[in-house]
């Protein structure tokens, strides 16, 4: 760079940096003037916004154009992922127990097993297997029967218990009117 007029003189790649980081030349100023953002900040929020499945666009047919091409990559993406570990990997069957709405893992014994029980049915038997292990009576016992009785202090049910009476007490409000 050499000093021309009190100003800097710039060499082309230099101009061209500079252009790309969103400056602008003027000549009658004799400087560089920053006019909008630079590439590769526009291409980094690009970037991103692919990885949320976000289409950057300027123009409508240019948005319809990259919506197909990223809906293809999409579904080409997820279609191997599912050939390569679908076929692989057993599927569990789960179920949804309608008290708790929580998931539960559904138990599959072969039928074949309650005959090993000495005649027990096979639905016994399969039910019986799924069950989680019950602790030692002896290890309970020696702990007490106070630890027994208490229930298992959960704070969500403690909370929906709260907002029900609180909801039940305002009925009776409101039928009092």
């Amino acid at each position: 760079a050499a000093l021309r007029d009190g100003m800097v003189c710039l060499d082309g790649t230099s101009h061209d940096q500079l252009r790309k980081g969103g400056f602008h030349y003027d000549k009658t100023w004799n400087r560089y003037l920053s006019v909008r953002e630079a590439i590769w900040e526009v291409e980094r929020r690009v970037e991103r916004g692919w990885r949320q499945l976000a289409v950057p666009a300027r123009t409508k047919q240019e948005y319809i154009v990259e919506e197909d091409r990223m809906v293809t990559r999409l579904i080409k993406r997820l279609r191997a992922r599912t050939a390569s570990g679908g076929a692989e990997e057993e599927q569990k069957k789960v179920e949804v127990d309608p008290k708790t709405d929580k998931r539960v893992k559904v138990c599959s014994v072969a039928l074949v097993d309650g005959a090993d029980r000495g005649g027990e049915k096979p639905e016994a038997a399969a039910q019986e297997a799924c069950l989680p292990p019950t602790p030692d009576k002896s290890t309970s016992e020696s702990e007490g029967s106070a630890s027994e009785a208490e229930p298992f202090f959960n704070p969500v049910m403690q909370e929906v218990k709260l907002l029900q009476g609180q909801a039940a007490k305002l009925r009776a409000a409101i039928a009092r009117r």
